[in-house]
């Protein structure tokens, strides 16, 4: 029997989020940059992490002639994008661009419109639309915009292995439902707060700098779960200050992702808010999902199983972290050739 529960441990922390870590963490992304004299720039970017986004494509209405392109431009690590220039001058008002492949599997694309300043508008395309006008046709609704975000919010957290990983040792890390909400109350607002200073301008850090500390946060937290035991009940208030400081870094690792996708200049606020709350509540899913496990395992489980298996997620959780240490610390050091 222990061994089942430290295996069941093991699962959780170090299976989920490696399934997850196969995804791609953003939607491939479309983006349309005007020349004027209806001439495009057509940018492709998408996933090397996800098979299935390679087999995506945009299909522009055939009164597009092809000036430049597709041609391969270069994409920080783990991505690939191609760039298109376009002569759309005779497409109609109404002309439809689409994007092949997209209603085949579970995928989302992500269409940009920018213009000199900046993102005009965004637009979020999936199976059950594959289809987008050529040429922007007024202002997305604001429920579409913030539809969208919160759904891209939500699924960065459950898709994102390390910010999943942390929820889980926050919930490892405590015995009772009050010190769990302020664990989680103090990473939400550290990470909310950097989050929106990062996005807005005021705060800046190299993003490679952020996923170390990311890193480094899931090898203290798993540090911290081993020493606590599955019995923890004192050391709240310092506990809630260490989430709420890793939070801020965990919100720059956040605002990294929306820089990927970028924000609509006219709904900025809104598009951040609603990903902020996606956020939230991929959090409220993975603590609610995990307290319905532990209820099952403590209904099953002796003392001494859960116990193992608490030892066994601490030293899952740390070993993903010094993982993650060393390879986006490689990262950091110059390049020796």
């Amino acid at each position: 029997m222990t061994r089942l529960f430290s295996t069941l441990a093991l699962l959780v922390t170090l299976g989920l989020p490696g399934l997850a870590g196969a995804h791609a963490l953003a939607p491939s992304v479309l983006t349309l940059s005007a020349e004027g004299d209806g001439r495009l720039i057509a940018g492709w970017r998408y996933s090397l992490r996800d098979p299935g986004a390679a087999e995506l494509r945009p299909v522009f209405p055939p009164a597009c002639e092809h000036l430049q392109g597709p041609a391969s431009t270069p994409a920080e690590a783990g991505f690939a994008a191609q760039r298109w220039r376009l002569d759309c001058s005779a497409a109609k008002p109404e002309a439809q661009l689409r994007i092949a492949g997209l209603a085949d599997g579970p995928r989302s694309v992500l269409l940009r419109r920018e213009g000199q300043a900046g993102v005009i508008s965004t637009q979020l395309l999936d199976g059950g639309r594959v289809t987008a006008p050529l040429w922007p046709v007024g202002s997305v609704p604001w429920s579409e915009t913030a539809r969208d975000y919160m759904g891209m919010g939500v699924e960065h957290l459950l898709l994102g292995p390390d910010h999943l990983l942390f929820v889980v040792g926050l919930f490892l890390l405590v015995a009772r439902l009050r010190q769990l909400l302020a664990l989680t109350l103090g990473f939400t607002l550290g990470h909310s707060l950097t989050l929106a200073a990062s996005v807005l301008g005021y705060l800046q850090l190299p993003q490679a700098v952020a996923e170390w500390g990311i890193a480094a946060s899931i090898v203290w937290l798993g540090w911290r779960v081993l020493r606590a035991g599955p019995a923890q009940q004192s050391g709240t208030l310092w506990l809630t200050v260490a989430a709420s400081g890793f939070g801020l870094l965990h919100g720059l690792g956040f605002a990294g992702a929306l820089a990927d996708i970028g924000l609509p200049e006219s709904q900025l606020w809104l598009a951040l808010a609603a990903f902020n709350i996606g956020i939230e509540l991929g959090q409220v899913a993975v603590v609610v999902a995990l307290t319905g496990l532990a209820w099952v395992l403590r209904a099953l489980a002796r003392a001494p199983s859960i116990r193992h298996a608490h030892t066994t997620a601490a030293y899952a959780m740390g070993t993903m972290g010094a993982f993650w240490c060393i390879d986006r610390g490689a990262l950091l050091l110059p390049p020796v050739w």
